[in-house]
């Protein structure tokens, strides 16, 4: 005689269904994804970027305002500082610029959190920013009013080590501009 033994448990009724999702082969996905950018527009039907994209019927009217000042090149005197030294540390990953205000109202530029600065390495064209980090902020100290004879750093960053003992850049403090420094 044979004998049935039922399961023990919950009605079928009162068990959890188990939920099944498609299962995609990575040539499905693939296809799927190149359907995707072809509808999008990005790709051309052999599966390579487009080499051109349409004009944009009305380009982007840039106001008078809106135009960055061209930048003039004036002297220490005319910045209200004078140059203590221009280093290079961390293993030349930064550039260390010190330097003395020596009148607070001219050095007012340094000062102010809006105008960024930063040194242009003229034989490459690469410009060495200063780094802002979230909870030290940008790596510069700022002139406080009436803090003639107290010397003040900025540190920019030397991505790539571009610049080198002996190179030449160029301080670049909003719109203005002092040369031929030479990193020591």
């Amino acid at each position: 005689m044979n004998s049935v033994q039922k399961k023990s448990g919950p009605p079928p009724s009162a068990r959890p269904r188990s939920v099944t999702f498609p299962v995609f082969s990575l040539t499905q996905v693939r296809s799927l994804c190149l359907t995707g950018f072809i509808l999008l527009g990005g790709l051309d039907s052999g599966g390579t970027l487009k080499a051109e994209t349409a004009p944009h019927p009305h380009p982007p009217v840039v106001s008078e305002a809106v135009r960055p000042a061209p930048i003039t090149a004036v002297s220490e005197s005319d910045l209200g500082i004078a140059i203590q030294h221009l280093r290079l540390s961390a293993r030349g990953r930064m550039v260390d610029f010190r330097y003395r205000v020596t009148d607070p109202t001219k050095a007012a530029v340094f000062s102010d959190r809006e105008t960024h600065a930063y040194l242009l390495h003229p034989a490459t064209g690469t410009r060495l920013p200063i780094p802002s980090g979230p909870k030290t902020g940008p790596l510069r100290q700022l002139a406080k009013a009436g803090g003639t004879n107290s010397v003040l750093f900025s540190i920019f960053a030397n991505p790539g080590l571009q610049v080198k003992s002996g190179s030449t850049v160029v301080l670049v403090v909003g719109n203005r501009s002092l040369g031929n420094l030479v990193v020591e």
